[in-house]
């Protein structure tokens, strides 16, 4: 699995299939530069889920949709 192997619109999917299966409710998340986060995906954006209070990489998001059956 590379991250490159997956558009934008299926990370969405795999977002919404997450929540909907209540695994966790993780969104885009606008992160000020003066924080600290080593998993932003782009300058200011970070993937957080507000069930663990945790940053999560695209990596992640895409093992979890697929080990929790998203197709």
């Amino acid at each position: 699995m590379k991250t490159s192997d997956y558009t934008i619109e299926d990370i969405n999917h795999m977002l919404i299939f997450i929540k909907v299966q209540n695994i966790a409710h993780i969104q885009y998340l606008d992160v000020n530069k003066d924080t600290i986060c080593t998993n932003k995906l782009i300058k200011g954006v970070a993937l957080y889920d507000f069930i663990t209070c945790s940053f999560f990489t695209i990596e992640q998001v895409i093992d979890i949709a697929i080990q929790s059956g998203w197709e």
